[in-house]
């Protein structure tokens, strides 16, 4: 989503925190030499198959900096003196399952090749080396991709023409998974239906049906500075992404019934998926992003992954929209760059070997880096560090070992929250050895835009799918369906296939959250957080008006009708911005140009609103100037004739006439 700062309807509600000054690494420099070093030393983690933050909060533990219930308030999610996390295993797993439970572990999901659970701190360094476990990772949340009042994406999608031809999405099943329902039950009844299903996930693992439970606002973690603290309570107050997306697909599709879901880890998303499966849903919305666990190119070799998840429901014909990402100017993607060869990589033509980006107190920030290689037995080791300028000093993001190993993967991230205000920090992306890789992908995530950022390569996980079932969904504003969002993630992805593959609405009217400025226009919900939805509100209509259409031929039938921006596809536009064709309608739609007759037909799924029993065909006609109209209908059936006026079929009914000579009950 766009920086939080400007849009404080759209903060980010999953909150990690990091004491920096605990990460701090000092490499062997002069405290003058503000160069990046010739000489340097990577870090060593004592325990390398636990992630470089779970080995922060092991070290500080054993060291006596940190109590066991400290080093786990660090963690992105923790209870009491246990953190969250997911194992991955090679094997093994029922006898590392005891080796929990026999140690105070609290096993949560379990998959064919991992576990998640709550580990004590104390526990982590002799968990990393269980048979069987190849790496230890912290368990990190997803990250949103940011009645009386409907979007303005209806009528530019061309949806109203469906609904008014009868097809809202009665009987379709659309599963919403994402964050928290704040908000949820106030616009039950107006704006949302008045009956929805939940399953919303209080912990790993542990899930209530229970509505106010979705809603609660998530506490200020203990880590959190006392000058941050109502910061971070303010932005907890603002939970309701889930229920904005919920209102962006009853918009399109008002008819349809709702499942909202919203999960704490991987392991729950597999659980939803499997749930709303057996609850018949054919339509999936997901409009959050996961850090990367595969190779780029659409695949995972992790069943935990949330790709793997997307396969999962495309096999049971559910067509899954997810939002492209709000990542546009935060990700560097390109190719390995050190000419000095000093082991630093450089991001422009100039080899700046640093990236800045906003550095604000009490923001939360989080860095992945992802690069060519064996997504399980990686060879080349690069490392992500925190650079302060001034005093030439390194903080540890991530230092992970990467030296071909079964558990090895080509990837790294880090994390903290600022203490305060900075322009002395940067990024810097540390070659260690190996293969030099043919590309590298950096992405940030917290306020403002990142330095160097290409634009292109920045679609999210799971939106980088290559599943023909899936859409990944670009944004553009209501207000200028021509340009892109500035923001809205674009191809292509690292293996070179085009994304987003459509474009739908965005910044449109929300009850959820309120209206603000957004470069001289009115918004109320910035990102491909709600362009995702309006799509998948179309899928909605879509699966109601053609029944018989797979997951895959519903996405085609989608990308085939979109009005095209550019080549088709493209890595901006994709197949274009997404519209609903009105001839599609069953034949319900017609424009009258001149005098004389025209023949039509009672069409299944041309229903008005008015007579619930019957059907309706539809004419339109448009007068520049005052004018005498007169309109004759004859049927071989009974009908009624409603002149309206405005520019949709429900507008006021200006004349109507059932009998031209009573009781005969062929024309009007």
């Amino acid at each position: 989503m766009p920086n939080p700062a400007h849009f404080r309807s759209l903060a980010v509600v999953t909150v990690f925190v990091l004491v920096i000054t605990l990460a701090l690494f000092i490499p062997n420099v002069s405290a003058n030499d503000h160069d990046q070093p010739t000489v340097f030393t990577k870090p060593q983690l004592t325990y390398p198959n636990l992630s470089t933050h779970l080995n922060h909060l092991a070290e500080g533990y054993s060291s006596g900096q940190m109590s066991e219930g400290q080093a786990a308030g660090e963690a992105p999610m923790h209870s009491g003196e246990s953190v969250a996390v997911t194992i991955y295993l090679d094997g093994h797993g029922s006898e590392v399952a005891a080796f929990l439970e026999a140690n105070g572990g609290d096993v949560r999901n379990v998959g064919d090749d991992y576990i998640e659970a709550y580990v004590p701190v104390r526990l982590l360094g002799r968990l990393s080396t269980q048979p069987g476990v190849t790496r230890v990772w912290e368990i990190i949340p997803p990250e949103p991709a940011y009645g009386s009042v409907t979007s303005q994406a209806v009528g530019l999608h061309q949806a109203d023409s469906w609904q008014e031809a009868g097809y809202r999405g009665r009987g379709v099943k659309v599963g919403v998974i994402d964050l928290e329902l704040g908000g949820l039950t106030r616009l039950m009844g107006t704006e949302l239906p008045s009956n929805v299903h939940v399953r919303c996930y209080t912990d790993v693992g542990v899930f209530t049906t229970n509505l106010a439970d979705c809603e609660a606002v998530s506490p200020v973690p203990p880590g959190v500075s006392p000058q941050c603290r109502d910061y971070v309570a303010r932005l907890n107050q603002d939970n309701g992404h889930g229920t904005a997306v919920a209102e962006a697909i009853i918009d399109i599709a008002p008819e349809v019934t709702l499942y909202l879901a919203y999960p704490a880890s991987r392991g729950d998303m597999q659980e939803i998926v499997r749930w709303m499966e057996g609850e018949g849903v054919s339509v999936i919305n997901h409009s959050a992003g996961w850090f990367y666990d595969g190779p780029g190119d659409g695949t995972s070799p992790s069943s935990i992954s949330p790709l793997n998840a997307v396969d999962q429901a495309v096999a049971g014909d559910i067509i899954w929209l997810s939002s492209a990402g709000n990542n546009g100017d935060r990700t560097w993607l390109g190719s390995y760059y050190d000419p000095d060869g000093d082991g630093f990589l450089g991001f422009d033509s100039a080899n700046d070997q640093q990236v800045s980006f906003p550095f604000r107190e009490c923001r939360s920030y989080r860095f992945q880096l992802r690069w060519d290689d064996s997504w399980g037995g990686a060879a080349t080791d690069l490392d992500l560090y925190l650079y302060h300028v001034s005093d030439d000093r390194y903080f540890r993001l991530g230092v992970n070992e990467q030296s071909g190993g079964a558990g090895h993967v080509p990837f790294e991230w880090g994390g903290f929250r600022a203490f305060s205000d900075s322009d002395d920090y940067r990024i810097v992306v540390r070659y260690e050895g190996g293969p030099v890789p043919e590309w590298i992908q950096l992405t940030y995530w917290g306020p403002g835009s990142l330095e160097h950022a290409t634009g292109s390569g920045s679609i999210g996980n799971p939106a980088e799918s290559a599943n023909l079932g899936l859409l990944a969904v670009g944004a553009a504003p209501y207000f200028d369906t021509n340009s892109i969002e500035f923001f809205s993630s674009r191809g292509p992805t690292p293996d070179g296939r085009t994304k987003p593959d459509i474009v739908g609405v965005d910044c449109a009217a929300s009850v959820t959250y309120e209206q603000f400025d957004f470069r001289g226009n009115t918004c109320w919900f910035p990102g491909t957080s709600q362009s995702s939805p309006h799509v998948a509100g179309m899928a909605a209509l879509v699966r109601q008006r053609f029944p018989g259409l797979t997951a895959e031929q519903v996405a085609a039938y989608l990308k085939d009708n979109a009005e095209p921006r550019g080549p088709v596809p493209n890595n901006t536009w994709g197949y274009g911005f997404a519209k609903l064709p009105e001839s599609d309608v069953g034949g319900c739609l017609q424009d009258l140009t001149t005098d004389g007759s025209v023949t039509g037909q009672w069409a299944a799924g041309c229903q008005s609103r008015e007579l619930e029993r019957g059907f309706a065909q539809y004419y339109t006609f448009t007068l520049e100037e005052a004018s005498r109209v007169t309109i004759n209908l004859t049927s071989s059936v009974d009908p009624y004739l409603y002149l309206r006026g405005g520019q949709a079929r429900s507008g006021a009914v200006l004349h109507e006439n059932d009998d031209v000579e009573a009781m005969i009950g062929t024309d009007s």
